[in-house]
């Protein structure tokens, strides 16, 4: 195959063409990939069939957590586990909802789970931008990043079965969630949640 160009730079194109090309050729592909806005989360939800979500009024915590009015003196893990379950609060209390220890309609549980993952296309890398990464393709491949997936179930003590979960998924950096972005996405979860069906 003739090359149009014999030379780049100084650089015979014939011995470095393919590099030249595959570089030239990411960062086009990169600048396709729409930007998505930073904390970008990915929700679904799923709901128990026939669940009358209206006749739900008060809630507990499947396990109790911390209560403090001012987390600065926390953990990491701690202040994380406080976040979720201000913002879980206060999503429920906005729905009318009451925490109550004593027989609650619901039990409220979440799950938080960190896997590395590594951009090996440009569908992940299509995915990785749309869950809020900021990298360009090659580090995201070369370096690779911790994807995080919230989970928030609530259950009917009655029958011990979950009624509804949401999840959501985003890039995280180091393990790190803040608060902000944990609160947006739960807003987001909970803005999926039936009121009655």
């Amino acid at each position: 195959m003739k090359v149009w160009i014999d030379r780049v730079g100084g650089v015979s194109w014939r011995r470095w063409g393919a590099p030249v090309f595959v570089v030239v050729l990411g960062a086009a592909l990169t600048a396709c990939v729409p930007a998505e806005k930073p904390g970008a989360v990915q929700v679904t939800t799923q709901a128990l069939p026939g669940v009358n979500f209206a006749s739900y009024r008060t809630y507990d915590w499947v396990k109790p957590g911390l209560r403090v009015a001012d987390p600065s003196g926390l953990s990491e893990l701690e202040r994380r586990d406080w976040s979720i379950r201000t913002a879980v609060d206060e999503e429920l209390r906005a729905r009318g909802m009451v925490v109550r220890s004593n027989q609650p309609s619901l039990l409220v549980d979440y799950q938080i789970d960190f896997k590395f993952k590594q951009t090996e296309s440009f569908q992940d890398y299509r995915e990785y931008r749309e869950l809020g990464g900021k990298d360009e393709m090659s580090k995201a491949n070369v370096f690779g990043y911790e994807e995080a997936t919230l989970s928030i179930v609530l259950i009917d003590p009655q029958t011990g079965a979950p009624s509804w979960r949401g999840m959501a998924r985003g890039v995280a950096y180091e393990s790190e969630l803040p608060a902000a972005r944990l609160r947006e996405a739960i807003r987001q979860i909970f803005l999926q949640m039936p009121l009655s069906q």
